[in-house]
């Protein structure tokens, strides 16, 4: 049977097709020739494998997903579940590094709420305190108009006097 191997680079890419005695499972490994069975540039690690719909033109041509084998090493080829268990194993990475950030962030707010309570709690003081200053200078300021118009008050007694000592001055200077 012949097998169309699709590669995946940066999008899937058609590459070689190969006749092979059985079909391949996903997970396994496909020789596609060489003089040798150990070259690593021939040998491919099958990810997926798709059948032809009936009615096209060539049916017996079976599509293998693959990339190339690198050996069953620490970094052995690794399954679609592999793929998204390691792509949730970096999500929940990330979603832990955001929640520490978040954990961070609501600590600052906390903390801000309790600078804008004690802020409140200052300017309530200050602005008492302000409005007795107030208070304050507005009594002084009374008693200052108080003493000023008791002043005037007391010229306004003099200046009648002087007039009344002019008036008696002048009595007797036409008496004299």
């Amino acid at each position: 049977m012949k097998f169309t191997l699709l590669f995946y680079t940066d999008g899937w890419e058609s590459g070689p097709t190969v006749e092979l005695s059985h079909i391949p499972a996903p997970g396994s490994i496909v020789w596609t020739g060489g003089r040798r069975r150990d070259e690593g540039d021939s040998m491919y690690y099958v990810d997926n494998v798709m059948y032809p719909e009936r009615g096209m033109d060539r049916e017996d041509t079976v599509y293998l997903y693959v990339r190339p084998y690198m050996g069953y090493t620490r970094y052995a080829p690794m399954t679609e579940a592999d793929r998204i268990v390691e792509r949730l194993t970096a999500v929940g990475e990330e979603l832990a590094r955001v929640g520490e950030k978040l954990d961070a962030l609501l600590a600052d707010s906390g903390a801000l709420r309790e600078t804008a309570a004690a802020l409140r709690d200052s300017v309530a003081a200050l602005g008492g305190e302000h409005t007795r200053s107030l208070e304050g200078l507005l009594r002084l300021g009374e008693q200052a108009l108080q003493s000023a118009d008791a002043m005037e008050d007391g010229q306004q007694l003099y200046i009648e006097k002087l007039d009344d000592i002019v008036l008696a001055l002048e009595q007797m200077k036409e008496q004299l």
